[in-house]
């Protein structure tokens, strides 16, 4: 007679060693990836490169130690990863697992705190945080359905972060410590808020207006001091994607007959300036980025064909650091810290790629 009891434990104890095979199996699937970071020289040119959509980057950032926090593309879904500019230590921090889990926008600190969007489900967009080993992901400020967003999150040295706070279909912005603690929602100048900037003071720049139209404001991170910085004249004069260091000098876009030119202004309101004028239709000046040396890196585009340019903030050594030859060898988003180091978006194939450069202060 067929013992039936002893084969109904063989096959319970055959499907426990299955499903903890699997359960491996799923473990190491979604476990970081990690490489080790070196001490080797930054070498110039594409440091991720995009061989086909799947690979593309986006929104790059980088701290003064070299390390970039970037989105990573991997079958259509963005991820959040993490390498050195000299192409050492590249790790996956925070895996996409379907459409509803996108991971972006990430800004670093040179603690190597890094605070991004995640996508926690459908169309809804939290604030969350990591570190460059990701031990620490978290979800730091949770949306709760689709009438909020959380959006363009920055984020100082000193852990603070500011980022929109959109509920009700009303922009806000928001700060918030790296430990989840201080969470506020500022006052805010009219309708519009977007793009926020803060630097090691607590200071924050960001765009702010009324019926679209976009100003640039300040304000510290406390609530107090604010008021409006540069007050566009109308929708072709808006002034947007401001850039603020450590020294209260703000790089922004400043828009004349709607051709964006790039700007610069004290944030005490003095020494407002207009260093690089966009002229005619094709010419833009986006995208800057100022570093505490007064190094601004910026999207510079003749023609449409967008390269990547840098200039002092009193307007001296304007250089074209990586000229575009056509529209499908574009160099966009750039971002640099304070050692020089630039890091942006290069389209290699029509592809994104991440591109390095140094640049001398």
């Amino acid at each position: 007679m067929i013992n039936i009891r002893n084969h109904q434990s063989v096959f319970i104890l055959f499907l426990i060693g299955f499903l903890f095979l699997v359960g491996c199996d799923q473990s190491t699937s979604n476990r970081t990836v990690k490489q080790e970071f070196t001490d080797d020289p930054i070498q110039p040119g594409v440091l991720v490169r995009a061989e086909e959509n799947s690979d593309s980057s986006s929104f790059p950032a980088i701290n003064d130690g070299g390390y970039i926090a970037y989105g990573c593309g991997q079958n259509v879904l963005t991820s959040l990863c993490v390498i050195h500019a000299n192409g050492s230590g590249k790790r996956l921090i925070d895996r996409a697992t379907s459409n509803t889990d996108n991971n972006w926008m990430p800004a670093i600190n040179n603690e190597g705190t890094i605070a991004y969007i995640c996508e926690t489900g459908k169309d809804i967009f939290s604030l969350c945080l990591s570190d460059i080993e990701a031990s620490a992901v978290k979800v730091l400020d949770r949306t709760s359905g689709e009438g909020e967003v959380k959006w363009s999150p920055a984020i100082n040295n000193l852990g603070q972060i500011a980022y929109l706070c959109g509920a009700n279909g009303q922009n806000n912005l928001c700060v918030i410590h790296a430990d989840g603690s201080g969470k506020k929602t500022l006052a805010s100048v009219g309708d519009v808020v977007a793009f926020p900037a803060i630097n090691d003071e607590g200071v924050i720049v960001y765009e702010c207006g009324t019926q679209g139209i976009a100003s640039l404001c300040i304000i510290h991170a406390d609530g107090s001091d604010q008021r409006i910085l540069d007050e566009a004249e109308g929708f072709d004069h808006q002034n947007t994607h401001p850039s603020i260091n450590n020294h209260g000098v703000v790089a922004y876009e400043c828009a004349t007959n709607s051709l964006p030119s790039l700007c610069v202004i004290h944030a005490d309101g003095s020494g407002g300036s207009v260093l690089d004028t966009a002229s005619r239709l094709g010419e833009h000046k986006t995208r800057p980025n100022i570093n505490d040396n007064g190094l601004i890196s910026y999207e510079c585009a003749d023609a449409r064909i967008v390269s990547l340019c840098t200039i002092q903030a009193d307007g001296a050594q304007k250089t074209i650091v990586d000229a575009a030859s056509g529209s499908s060898e574009e160099k966009s988003f750039p971002m640099l810290n304070n050692v020089g180091t630039v890091v942006y978006l290069c389209e290699t194939e029509a592809f994104d790629s991440l591109c390095v450069t140094e640049i001398e202060n």
